[in-house]
């Protein structure tokens, strides 16, 4: 048995006010942006910070969706896993997720956020816009979700660990 009173001790002293990791459906989404919304508003309380967080929040659970490549077993289909975490540090809010992803898909990825990362607030505004003009995202629609956090971020970080010969475990964190 764990200890979770230990757990609990870690959680607070990373600030963490949210955290879910299992499968990610769309009537599993809305519970948890109920549950999040409930617990914004008792830790954070600021509309607009609110907003921004929960709109990272939607679109970081939307990549877990449509990209992790851990399932777990049901019986109408695989469903997607991933993890979730949300808190405050020096008056800072951050959400960050991770999920498996095929290895081969990884260095693109790290390219496209490496790319993104070194980019000012202008230069990521300019980028967008050239981006929906020219309609280059991929089929799923990643990459403006990616810029468009960056764009409203104060820190933008990700992390690609190898877990085997085919997946790599992908993590991101956005402060806001």
């Amino acid at each position: 048995m764990i200890d979770i009173h230990q757990l609990q001790r870690q959680l607070d002293q990373n600030g963490i006010i949210f955290c879910y990791r299992g499968a990610v459906t769309q009537d599993i989404t809305e519970t948890i942006g109920v549950a999040l919304r409930t617990q914004m508003d008792m830790h954070i309380n600021q509309p607009i910070t609110n907003s921004r967080v929960f709109a990272a929040f939607v679109e970081l659970v939307q990549n877990i969706s449509r990209y992790s490549r851990e399932s777990l077993s049901s019986e109408s289909s695989p469903l997607k896993s991933g993890m979730i975490v949300i808190g405050e540090l020096n008056h800072h809010y951050y959400i960050q997720c991770g999920n498996l992803i095929w290895r081969q898909e990884s260095g693109s990825l790290q390219d496209y956020l490496t790319k993104i990362k070194a980019m000012s607030k202008s230069e990521l505004t300019v980028f967008y816009r050239e981006q929906r003009r020219s309609g280059t995202t991929t089929d799923k629609g990643a990459g403006l979700g990616f810029i468009d956090l960056a764009r409203h971020a104060t820190s933008f970080d990700f992390t690609v660990t190898p877990v085997d010969q085919q997946y790599v475990f992908f993590s991101i964190c956005i402060t806001l």
